[in-house]
Formats: structure tokens, sequence, C-alpha cells
């Protein structure tokens, strides 16, 4: 009821007492002092308290509210005028805001915060402005730019991204900027199922970033690692790190990187036909994702547990976590992280549930989608669903079938994928088996035995 001067006024006299009461103890009451110099207008000083309390929420994976902190910061900025001081406070202020929204806000919107960032490094605001880019924004925008381009599926773009930031880590002298690139450009391939590539990568990550400390960043790239160590075949190697990685993010208190550590070990088991475990994991990354809002997490989580569902004969189950994955999908803006094996996914949902003539065109279009993002592992599971589906039809067309499943298997070996290579060899025993050529059969059967013996993995053959 109070006039707006007068509120104003009454605002900042008490964010000042509260200067004066608690001046040892100011980082406890950084939000408090915050919101009041923020609503008495005072710019500078509301600035000064907000992006602290930003940092102390982002520090405590308070996301929601780091943001919020993040984004009146930035509102309070464009109040003050232009400098190259402010400009400077601007870039790093979008920087925090994009890294604390990366799973939680539309890829779209962080690409917008991002191009503002890059434009004020590139240019400055005019005379004020600075008179070089700083090289550390510069990285950190790079850096940004891939994993926003990593969430919206696209790899080459997101590796591009990362190789900028080695360039200027490497002129930096950053060891924790020398050693993302690294992890990240690792992720990507393991995504796209390069999975010998991506060991050898991650293998070298998890090492660098262990040695700087760097907690959250380790889970991942530790988890990306696990996964590649399961699909080139070492699953007691995989599933120990895997498990490592959940431990550590429980360790660190940090739901973001234990969505991580999660979800990869659900990707891991389902490569070690570990389905029933796959589901439980994947089961847990929803409700967690729900919970602390990481909606790409959550759209990323219902593929996964159809998957699951589908090979455990829950074909409704199954249908409905692919209908709620398409509705998260439509809230983020459409294309995201593994549409392309998603769309893979769905081809074999359809073959596990008998519904041959839809799989046909469903693998079609996921081999479309898969060759457009270089994805070696959704080519792998499409071809091995499109062979199946050909082989079931009435008459079956066994020469297409099988033309497929060697594509299948070619795709698998060009990534190093060995387990996923089993899954096409177990189904093409089958196809052989139904043919009525035994000794094909046998010979694809040896081959699933023989990486199954070497995996430590025992799977029905039969």
């Amino acid at each position: 009821s109070l006039l707006a001067a007068r509120r104003k006024e009454l605002h900042r006299r008490a964010g000042e007492a509260l200067e004066v009461v608690f001046a040892d103890r100011l980082g406890e009451f950084q939000s408090v002092l915050a919101e009041h110099f923020r609503r008495a207008e005072a710019w500078e000083r509301a600035v000064a308290y907000l992006v602290p309390a930003g940092d102390a929420a982002a520090r405590l994976f308070a996301v929601r509210e780091a943001a919020q902190h993040y984004q009146y910061a930035l509102d309070a900025l464009a109040q003050l005028p232009v400098s190259a001081e402010t400009q400077r406070q601007r870039v790093d202020l979008l920087i925090k805001r994009v890294s604390v929204s990366l799973l939680a806000d539309k890829p779209d919107e962080n690409l917008a915060r991002l191009a503002e960032a890059q434009a004020l490094v590139s240019t400055g605001p005019g005379p004020a402005g600075p008179a070089d880019p700083d090289p550390r924004q510069r990285a950190w925008i790079a850096f940004l730019l891939g994993r926003v381009c990593h969430y919206q599926n696209r790899m080459p773009e997101a590796i591009g991204h990362f190789r900028q930031v080695l360039a200027l880590a490497a002129d930096l002298g950053d060891p924790e900027l020398l050693a993302l690139p690294s992890s990240v450009i690792g992720q990507a391939l393991s995504v796209q199922g390069r999975f010998t590539q991506a060991e050898a990568l991650l293998r070298q990550a998890v090492a660098s970033l262990d040695q700087i400390g760097n907690g959250p960043e380790w889970v991942r790239a530790a988890g990306y690692w696990g996964n590649a160590l399961t699909a080139i075949g070492q699953w007691p190697a995989g599933r120990d790190a895997g498990q490592q990685c959940i431990q550590r993010a429980l360790d660190l208190r940090s739901p973001p990187a234990l969505l991580t550590a999660r979800y990869v070990m659900s990707f891991n088991y389902m490569a070690a036909g570990q389905t029933q475990a796959a589901l439980e994991e994947v089961r847990r990354v929803a409700e967690l994702a729900q919970q602390h809002e990481q909606w790409v997490n959550l759209y990323a989580a219902y593929p996964v547990q159809a998957w699951a569902e589908s090979r455990l004969g829950d074909h409704d189950g199954a249908q409905g976590s692919m209908a709620r994955c398409d509705e998260m999908a439509r809230q983020l803006g459409g294309r995201l992280i593994l549409a392309d094996v998603f769309a893979a996914i769905r081809a074999e949902l359809a073959v596990n549930a008998g519904r041959y003539a839809e799989a046909i065109p469903l693998a079609a279009q996921a081999l479309e989608v898969s060759r457009a993002a270089g994805g070696l592992l959704s080519e792998s599971i499409a071809q091995r669903t499109w062979g199946q589906a050909l082989a079931a039809l009435d008459p079956p067309d066994w020469a297409a079938a099988e033309s497929h499943l060697a594509a299948a298997l070619t795709a698998a070996e060009n990534g190093g994928n060995r387990m996923e290579a089993a899954h096409t060899h177990r189904a093409w025993s089958r196809l052989a088996a139904r043919r009525g050529d035994a000794a094909a059969a046998r010979a694809h059967r040896a081959q699933v035995a023989a990486q199954l013996a070497e995996s430590g993995l025992d799977w029905p053959l039969d």
C-alpha cells in the first residue's frame, strides 16, 4: 500500500541496516541483502550481493535459485551505464546463467544467452569497451556452446566448439580448460557410438579431472568412460567405473552429477543385457530429474525406460514411456540429445511387440536420422531391427534381412561396440535357426558365446 518511492527508500534503509548489524556475517545474508537493494533499485549494490548469492546457490546445486539470482543480477546490470567493467560482468553472468541452466532450460534459450555473450566479447561496448577480447571468457563461451550442441544432438558441431576450447586453453595454460575438452569430446563420441575413440579420451580425462579436483566433471567423464568400457567388451571394468561414479556423486551431494552417473549406468546395463537393473536405474533417474527440475535428463530417461520395459515384455508401458518422452521433447523445443538412438529404439519397440510392418518404416527413419547425426550406435540398432522385422514378415525376406544385419555388424564394429555386435549376432543366430540354416546359427551363437565369456556375462542364446 506504500508509494513506490517510499517502498524503495525503506528497502534501501533495511539493506543498509542489515549491513551494519551483520557486518561480520554478510555471507549468510547475501540473498536478503540482494533482495532489499534490488527492490530499492540500488543497482550496483544489488549486483554486489546477487552474484555471490547465485554462486552460493550453485555450489549447493540449487539450480533454480542460482538461475534467479543471476538473472536478477543481469537485469540490474542493464540499469547501469555501459562500461568495459559492466560488459565484462555481463559476460561472466551470462556464462554462469547458462552453466546452471543447461539441463533445466530450453537449449534455444541458452543459445540466445551465449550469442549475446559472444557478441559482447567480440565487439565490446564500443568506445568504452575492452581493447582486447578476454580469452578466458571466449573459452568458456565455446565450452558452453559445445555443451548446448551436445544436448541438441549436434555432435560434430559440439566437437568443433570443444576443439576451440583446447586451442584457447593451450595459450591460457589453464589445467581445467585443458582437461574438460578431452572429457566432453569423449562424451560426444560415446553418444555417437564411437567407443574405441571415446574410451581413450575419457581415460585421459578421468585422470586429469581427478588430479585437479573437479568432482562433478570427474563423475561425468568416468561415467561415460565406464559405458565405453562396457561397449568395447570390458563389462567388469565398465560396471565398476559406473558404480564408483554413483558413489562419488552421492559423496558430493550433487544431484546433477548423480543424474549423469545413474543415467549412463542405465545404458551400461542395457549394453550388458542386464535389463531389469537398467530399468531400476533409469526409474531413479526419472524420479531425481523431476525432483530437481532437470528436464533434459527427464526427456532422456523415458526412452531408456521404454527400451527396458519392451525387452521385459511390458509393451504398453514402453509405449507410455515413449509418449512421455515426446511430450518432454515438445516442451524443450524439439531436437535433443540421443534423438537418433531414441528413433532406433522406437523401431526395436515395434519389433519386440510383434508390429513388424510398423517397425520397417521406423527403422528406415531412424537410419536417416542416425546418418545425419553421425551415430554408429543408432545405425547399428536401426539396421538390426530392420533385419529382424524383414525376417518376421510373411513371407520373410531373408536376403534383405541378412543384408541389414550385416550392416548392423559393420556399424557396431566401426565404433568398437562389441556388445552391440553381440546383440546382432544373437538376433542373426535366431533368424538363421528359423530359416533352417543350422551351421550359420551355430556360427553366430559361437560369436555371442565368445564375447559373453570374455565379458563375464551370461545371456540366453536360443
